[in-house]
């Protein structure tokens, strides 16, 4: 029981609190919801109760009912407009003059007004929809060739103040070769030749609602950039190719505006520049060589689709001449058969040197003709006969029908396959090292037809820009330039150290010259030596010091190495049989790699038979 006590009184307890705490809740809801009033709204930025609420709607009734009664509107005065059109009408032109005088008109009545004023080209202008510059296409993947020529170098400028010459270009307003001196020089050169789709991208811009007469596509110069393989076998960076004295370049004058009007100042410098721009397309787009007095002839590199009737190809010598005696003593009972030997070459020779002139004076039939004489004679030295052959090969060079066609020299080379007949473009790298392999890849700047016109631009910073400049095309495939000299592993010399006697090729004054010169291991292969040109005017043998040296070092020499060759059978058959031959391991110092000649190779190496029919060795 003592234990329960607690809890009873707990229970009973509990049941007056419950009862206590719901009547003090009675209570408050009362005294909320009946003496304090809590109904209270918001109207009219007040909040009100319920009896203030019906006042002020009433109140707001009341003048909303004053606003809707009716008013007195004052009516305006509408003017007769019948009877003064009928008062104009039967008012006479001419009224009489209260001095007496003749009954004029002051100003004749407007018989119809006139319209809405008619609207001008700047108007149009004004409504034109903006437009958005288009973006410049690439080239396609170029393709590359090379060689080394003895070249007349001369500047090719674009100078609006060039005097007229009659079959000349320079006209004014033209670009073309300034007549100052050319200079003759031996040029190492890469040409990088491409497609340009310059009606695709007209394409573009007309998609881009550009006006008619501004859809032209003007290219103001084509650029080039080059990677050199390096020893280790990988490309160097990008780096610009800088530009040749026979390439054209464009100044570009960048517009000026006038603070207060927003005109372009230098308008007339902008006109003047995209004018000779128009005008030097051919130029720009596909520059031409340098007269080439000899070497390896400039022709256009094999770009696709292209014709191969206008590739280089070796001149038609006509056929072989017929055989005449020899010079010296005549035969038993006979006279002599014709004037000495020093005499005839003193003769070919002069021969000679009128050929060169004749071609560089234009006279091409004249030069083929003597050319032709000196390379066909009997008595002709093989120096003479490959100088007379050099003639001949310019001769054809510039009488060869190019990509242009005989019909029109001036025009363009071009795709000659698809509708859009996509002009040919290329770059002359006239700093090449010789012997160095490299890539290469080209993109074109066009004239911006929206230059200074910011009103008709959606960005008007467009207009800022005289030119636009293309994305880059595809990398070309490598090309390894010519080098200038060259050499060959021909035997081993005798001595009491192991040597190899070699046979080294350079280019000297526009000719390959060839000398012989013993390597040990160590040794820098060639040298330099005094040699025999060619004969003076006065008979005598001219003698030049000349450079042979290659460059290359010698690492390490092996003879009677094994080596299996493959000798043909004919029929299509061949076979394999054991040979010895002689190995020269050599730094190559124009890529700086570890290389190697063998003799058995280089007898049949096609430059090797080509340069030893340059210099005109048996």
């Amino acid at each position: 029981m003592a234990v329960k006590g607690p809890l009873n009184i707990i229970e009973t307890h509990f049941e007056k609190g419950l009862l206590g705490l719901a009547a003090l809740t009675l209570v408050g809801v009362a005294l909320y919801y009946g003496a304090l009033g809590p109904y209270r709204i918001e109207f009219d930025g007040e909040r009100l109760g319920p009896e203030q609420l019906d006042e002020r709607i009433a109140a707001k009734a009341v003048q909303l009912a004053e606003k809707l009664k009716p008013t007195t509107v004052k009516p305006d005065d509408v003017p007769n407009f019948s009877q003064q059109l009928r008062a104009r009408f039967e008012t006479p032109i001419f009224q009489a003059d209260p001095n007496g005088g003749l009954a004029l008109a002051p100003r004749l009545p407007i018989a119809v007004p006139l319209g809405a004023p008619l609207p001008t080209l700047d108007d149009a202008t004004a409504v034109r929809e903006a437009v958005s510059l288009v973006k410049v296409l690439p080239p396609a993947r170029p393709v590359v060739a090379t060689g080394i020529s003895q070249v007349q170098r001369r500047p090719l400028t674009l100078d609006p103040t060039t005097p007229p010459q009659p079959g000349q270009p320079g006209q004014p307003g033209q670009p073309g070769r300034p007549t100052v001196e050319a200079e003759s020089v031996g040029l190492s050169w890469v040409t990088v030749a491409a497609y340009y789709p310059r009606e695709a991208l007209r394409n573009l811009m007309t998609e881009a609602k550009y006006v008619s007469y501004r859809a032209q596509v003007f290219v103001v110069s084509v650029d080039a950039q080059r990677q050199e393989m390096l020893p280790s076998g990988e490309w160097s960076d990008w780096v610009d190719v800088e530009r040749g004295p026979g390439t054209l370049s464009v100044e570009v004058p960048t517009p000026v505006y006038d603070e207060a009007t927003g005109s372009v100042v230098n308008q007339a410098d902008l006109d003047r520049q995209i004018e000779l721009v128009r005008a030097a397309q051919r130029l720009i787009l596909q520059p031409p060589f340098y007269p080439v007095d000899s070497g390896d002839v400039w022709d256009v590199p094999p770009l696709p689709n292209l014709s191969s009737e206008v590739r280089s190809a070796p001149p038609d010598r006509g056929a072989e001449p017929e055989p005449e005696p020899r010079p010296g003593r005549p035969p038993p009972g006979g006279r002599p058969a014709g004037p000495a030997p020093q005499q005839v070459r003193q003769e070919l020779d002069r021969k000679v040197r009128d050929a060169d002139q004749a071609v560089r004076a234009g006279r091409l039939e004249e030069a083929e003709r003597l050319a032709r004489e000196v390379f066909d004679h009997p008595q002709a030295t093989a120096a003479l006969r490959n100088r007379a052959d050099q003639v001949i090969k310019r001769v054809a060079s510039l009488k060869r029908p190019t990509a242009r066609g005989p019909e029109d020299p001036n025009a363009l080379v071009v795709n000659p396959v698809g509708k859009d007949r996509d002009p040919a473009i290329w770059f002359h790298d006239e700093t090449v090292d010789p012997g160095k392999t490299y890539r290469y890849r080209l993109r074109v700047k066009i004239w911006n037809r929206y230059v200074g016109k910011r009103a008709e631009l959606r960005d008007p910073a467009d207009a800022n820009k005289t030119v636009l400049v293309g994305d880059w095309s595809e990398p070309s495939d490598p090309i390894l330039v010519y080098p200038r000299t060259h050499f060959f592993v021909r035997s081993r010399a005798f001595g009491d150290e192991p040597a190899v006697s070699c046979e080294v090729f350079t280019w000297h004054s526009g000719r390959w010259l060839r000398e012989t010169f013993s390597a040990r291991v160590g040794d820098v292969i060639g040298d330099t030596k005094e040699v025999r040109l060619d004969d003076g005017p006065d008979g005598r043998p001219v003698r030049e010091t000349v450079d042979f040296s290659t460059g290359a070092v010698v690492l390490d020499l092996r003879f009677d190495e094994p080596m299996v060759l493959r000798r043909s059978q004919g029929k299509g058959e061949f076979a394999y049989a054991e040979s010895r031959s002689i190995r020269v391991v050599y730094l190559d110092p124009s890529d700086g790699q570890v290389k190697e000649r063998v003799d058995r190779l280089d007898r049949a190496d096609p430059r090797y038979l080509r340069l030893r029919e340059e210099v005109g060795a048996d």
